[in-house]
């Protein structure tokens, strides 16, 4: 299986905006006669009560496009920026990669993610980006050994040509922004965050301004975080004795250093230790 959510919304301005815009999608015979529909004009209110939610359609002409509007946003972000973002290396020729860039090198701003991205000519992998600016590659394969206790050897979705086991792929698109704040917000959808699924591409693009709905995001950011993590890991360690992973135990002498000390001293590990608590 993929990575991958569905949204469900009830109400009949949501219907109604999405009839029209398949309507426009499948009766426009080129992008360009879409481009002129009212579907991709801007932002649609969601309408539904008690949530500030809405929905673009692309694809957009230059002047109504979202894309911009986003990566401003994300370098307006105050506390935190978690994503997941499927095609990264389509993400740096507009506005969303530098943004993200400049928030990962902040010094007030958590921001971490993954993203499928491109390691090397014709070899895809995924990115593990932590928020000490430190860039992880990792193969999107399965854990078929070497794996310490007590993880156990995980099942593969895919196997190549190669005969390589493959696993599965991430193919998430969201944005998390200061989940912990009154102004939270997350975009997602099958937009891609970038300029051809802004202006060519036939996709869609929520945005929603509600608490509750950027932590449900956030936890799923961290939990495809510390799931490719892991393969990080296990990758830095290749070739080295295996360890049972287990709960380390508090110091026994004044002496000795806790093993917790850096996440006070540390002013990455400080961020995500008072983020999180």
């Amino acid at each position: 299986m993929q990575s991958n959510n569905a949204v469900v919304v009830t109400g009949k301005k949501a219907v109604d905006d999405y009839l029209a815009a398949f309507d426009a999608y499948f009766t426009a015979p080129d992008a360009a006669a879409f481009r002129q529909s009212k579907a991709p004009a801007g932002w649609h209110p969601l309408g539904v009560a008690g949530l500030d939610a809405k929905v673009a359609f692309s694809p957009h002409t230059k002047t109504n496009g979202v894309l911009t509007d986003v990566g401003k946003d994300i370098g307006k972000a105050k506390s935190c920026v978690l994503f997941s973002l499927a095609f990264l290396g389509q993400t740096t020729k507009g506005p969303i990669g530098p943004a993200l860039g400049k928030q990962i090198k902040s010094k007030t701003v958590h921001t971490l993610g993954i993203a499928d991205a491109r390691v090397k000519a014709g070899n895809l992998g995924v990115t593990v980006l932590s928020p000490d600016n430190k860039r992880r590659v990792v193969r999107s394969s399965a854990l078929t050994g070497n794996v310490p206790a007590p993880f156990r050897t995980e099942p593969s979705g895919l196997s190549g040509k190669d005969g390589n086991q493959r696993g599965t792929r991430m193919h998430h698109k969201f944005v998390v922004l200061d989940f912990d704040r009154a102004d939270a917000r997350v975009y997602f959808g099958s937009y891609n965050f970038s300029e051809p699924a802004d202006g060519t591409n036939g996709e869609n693009l929520l945005l929603v301004k509600d608490r509750t709905v950027a932590t449900s995001y956030m936890i799923e950011a961290v939990r495809l975080y510390d799931h490719y993590r892991l393969r990080s890991l296990r990758q830095d360690a290749k070739g080295k004795a295996l360890k049972v992973l287990e709960l380390k135990l508090p110091p026994a002498k004044p002496s000795e250093k806790p093993w917790w000390q850096k996440d006070w001293d540390d002013p990455v590990r400080k961020r995500d230790r008072l983020l999180f608590s």
